[in-house]
C-alpha cells in the first residue's frame, strides 16, 4: 500500500529536474499594457498586473533569460520596476512566469516590447543668409537619424504646413520668409523616433537682409601731377561696416562703409595717361550686391608739350591770309602764338592735339620774322621763317 502512494506521490509532481507544472484550474496572471523602453525608462522599467497566487512570485524572461529582480503578488496585485540597461535595443520577447507558492507555475503571459535608447539626432547644414534673391523660396536642410520620421521646423511668423520627412539621414526643406522683416532670424528643429522619443531641439540663426545695398562715387577728380601719387576718390554707401571694393584703373582697395561713406586713396603712377575708368562694388551681409557704381576721369600728368610743326615762308600770294600750326597736349587749352611782334586777334585752343592760325600778316617788314607758341607750361616752341614780298626785277 505505501509503495502505491509513493507512485501516486512521483506521478502527480511531473517529470524531471527543471520543467515547469503549470495547473490548468482557475489560476491567473495578467500585465497592464505595457509601453516602449526608451532612454527615459530603461533603468526604471515599471511593470504590473494582477494575479491569483497570494504570497506567489512572478518572474521574467527576456529572450529566453531571466532578468531580476521577481516580483510578489499580494492582495491580487504586483509591480515591479526592471532595469534593461544590460539588454540590447530591439523588439524584445518578455515572458512573464507566475509561481504558486509552492513553485509551481500558475499561469504565464508573453508580451513583445520594443527598446530603443538612442535618442534621435538632428542637425542643421550650413544654412546662406536669406536675400532678395532666395527669401521667396529659402532652403533649410539637414541631418537625421529616425528614417521616415518627420523633421519639424518652426520658424517664428512662418507657417510651415507640411513638414519635411528624414530619408536616407537627411531633410531638405523649401519656406517662404519674404513676410519676414530683415534681420536676424531663428530657425528651430524638432525630431522624434517612432516610440515618441525626442531629440534635443537645435535653432540656428540666420540673417536675413532683402532690400538691395547701395553705393555711388560722388568724388573723383582727374588725375594730375598733385595726385598721381596719392588720389583720393570717395562716395556713398547702404551697408554699415561692410567693405565697399574700389577698383581705379586696377589699382584697388576696400574701404569700409561708415555712416553711410566711404573714401579711398590708391597710388594711380602706374596708370598710363588717358582715361580711367574707377568702380565702386558693394554688398550686404547677405552678399546681395548693389549695383556697380562708375565714372571715368582723365589721367594727365606728362608735362605739357607745344609744337610748330608747319610755318612756310611768307610771300606775297599768302601774307594776306597766313596759316601756321603745330602740336599741343593739353585739350581745351589756349596756345599762345606769336609771329614777329604780332598775335592773333583770337589765340588758338587745342584741340584733339593741335592748334592752328590763320592771319593777315602783310604789315610784318620782310626779312625773317620769328615765330613762337607757348602752351600751358610748356616748353616755348620757336622757329624762324623769312618774309620776301617784294619782287626783283
Amino acid at each position: 500500500m505505501k509503495f502505491l502512494i509513493i507512485l501516486i506521490l512521483m506521478i502527480g509532481c511531473g517529470g524531471s529536474e527543471g520543467e515547469r507544472n503549470i495547473a490548468t484550474d482557475d489560476k491567473y496572471l495578467t500585465v497592464s499594457s505595457l509601453g516602449s523602453i526608451d532612454s527615459s525608462n530603461v533603468s526604471n522599467y515599471l511593470v504590473s498586473g494582477t494575479c491569483s497566487e497570494e504570497a506567489g512570485t512572478i518572474s521574467l524572461d527576456v529572450d529566453g533569460s531571466s532578468l531580476a529582480p521577481i516580483a510578489n503578488c499580494t492582495n491580487g496585485n504586483w509591480s515591479i520596476a526592471y532595469d534593461f540597461q544590460s539588454i540590447l535595443d530591439g523588439m524584445l520577447d518578455l515572458r512573464f512566469i507566475h509561481f504558486d507558492s509552492s513553485g509551481v507555475v500558475a499561469d504565464e503571459e508573453a508580451i513583445m516590447v520594443e527598446k530603443d535608447t538612442v535618442i534621435p539626432v538632428i542637425n542643421f547644414d550650413s544654412l546662406a543668409a536669406i536675400d532678395s534673391m532666395n527669401d521667396s523660396n529659402y532652403q533649410i536642410s539637414g541631418t537625421c537619424s529616425e528614417e521616415g520620421q518627420s523633421v519639424e521646423i518652426s520658424i517664428t511668423g512662418v507657417t510651415i504646413t507640411t513638414q519635411p520627412n528624414c530619408v536616407a539621414g537627411v531633410w531638405n526643406k523649401f519656406v517662404d520668409v519674404s513676410g519676414l522683416a530683415d534681420g536676424t532670424i531663428q530657425i528651430l528643429a524638432d525630431h522624434e523616433s517612432t516610440e515618441g522619443e525626442s531629440a534635443l531641439q537645435i535653432s540656428v540663426d540666420v540673417v536675413k537682409d532683402a532690400n538691395l545695398p547701395l553705393v555711388a562715387i560722388t568724388v573723383a577728380a582727374d588725375i594730375d601731377q598733385a595726385s598721381e601719387f596719392s588720389y583720393t576718390i570717395s562716395g556713398t554707401c547702404s551697408e554699415e561696416s561692410e567693405t565697399v571694393e574700389v577698383d581705379v584703373g586696377g589699382e584697388t582697395q576696400s574701404p569700409l562703409c561708415q555712416s553711410g561713406t566711404w573714401e579711398a586713396t590708391v597710388n594711380p603712377s602706374s596708370i598710363p595717361d588717358g582715361s580711367v575708368v574707377i568702380t565702386a562694388n558693394h554688398s550686404n551681409a547677405a552678399g546681395t550686391p548693389a549695383n556697380q557704381g562708375s565714372v571715368t576721369v582723365n589721367k594727365d600728368v606728362a608735362p605739357p608739350s607745344v609744337t610748330i610743326d608747319s610755318a612756310p615762308d611768307i610771300n606775297a600770294g599768302n601774307q594776306s591770309a597766313y596759316t601756321f600750326s603745330g602740336s599741343c597736349s593739353e585739350n581745351n587749352v589756349e596756345v599762345t602764338v606769336v609771329i614777329g611782334d604780332m598775335n592773333p586777334s583770337t589765340q588758338p585752343t587745342c584741340n584733339s592735339g593741335s592748334w592752328s592760325v590763320t592771319m593777315d600778316v602783310s604789315s610784318i617788314p620782310d626779312g625773317p620774322v620769328d615765330i613762337s607758341a607757348d602752351h600751358d607750361v610748356a616748353g616755348q616752341a620757336a622757329v624762324t621763317i623769312e618774309k620776301a614780298t617784294t619782287l626783283l626785277l
